[in-house]
């Protein structure tokens, strides 16, 4: 692996924008062009086996806190322990985490896994590949992020409950809203229908037990991007376990397990 200084592209602040990348700049600096980095194939595929590996690893946990019962080691609420394993049991769809890697003289070590809610999607999903086009067209990125999303909705459509696919963030929150957005394309590019609703706006029919958006249009599929750790301990999220739709979470329960920092 090797850091390759370059120069910023011209006006670039203003071509990710068009881009629809509107949080590139903060306090401190984000989005970066003034260096990138190449591997082999070799160390492309060395990061791929140990990705594959440490994925496994993390679902033999997952298994392995449920068969030994260890939730009050990592908070989840007694009432939440039923639907979660139900949610492991029935094989509810998981989607997408991410890995924080630390790579040093060949060696691969896991710092952190963000299973829940990552972020950083589009940046690298989108905005990183119209760079390379800018940058140098005859050079490959080690990146499929948006063709795996697609084809991963399309495999997912036929298990999903029948009707729409929901997508929700918090309000006034651009990164997450910009990640929920992209998430939700990809899944439009595969095929499925879908609707943007802001978690504030969730609704619950007390009557029917199910959750509604805006319209009063059942909510039977969600894709969120906010933490199982606040829903679960949220009033509002108790609903779930009433939902008379169980409808399919987006990411799912289980993965409660695996971004929390018990």
């Amino acid at each position: 692996m090797e850091r390759i200084k370059t120069g910023p592209r011209n006006n670039w602040q203003k071509t990710v924008e068009n881009l629809g990348f509107g949080f590139h700049t903060t306090d401190v600096p984000y989005w970066d062009e003034s260096a990138y980095y190449t591997f082999t194939i070799e160390e492309v595929e060395s990061l791929e086996t140990a990705t594959a590996k440490l994925w496994e690893l993390c679902l033999g946990a997952v298994q392995h806190v449920i068969d030994n019962k260890l939730y009050p080691l990592f908070k989840i609420p007694e009432s939440y322990i039923p639907y979660l394993e139900k949610t492991w049991n029935d094989d509810h769809p998981a989607i997408f985490g991410r890995f924080d890697l630390c790579y040093k003289n060949g060696k691969i070590k896991m710092l952190e896994f963000n299973a829940d809610t990552p972020t950083s999607l589009y940046e690298a999903g989108i905005v990183q590949w119209f760079w390379l086009q800018d940058f140098d067209k005859a050079k490959d990125q080690f990146n499929s992020i948006h063709e795996k999303l697609i084809a991963y909705w399309k495999y997912l459509k036929p298990y999903l409950n029948n009707g729409v696919v929901h997508f929700t963030c918090q309000k006034e929150t651009l990164e997450d809203l910009t990640n929920v957005e992209y998430m939700r394309d990809c899944a439009i590019q595969a095929g499925l229908e879908t609707k943007l609703v802001f978690i504030d706006d969730l609704g619950w029919d007390n009557d029917i037990k199910e959750f509604v958006d805006m319209e009063n249009q059942p909510i039977k599929n969600i894709f969120k991007l906010y933490p199982w750790e606040w829903l679960a301990h949220e009033q509002f999220g108790d609903n779930i376990l009433l939902d008379v739709n169980q409808a399919y979470w987006i990411e799912p329960a289980w993965k409660m397990l695996l971004s929390n920092k018990a």
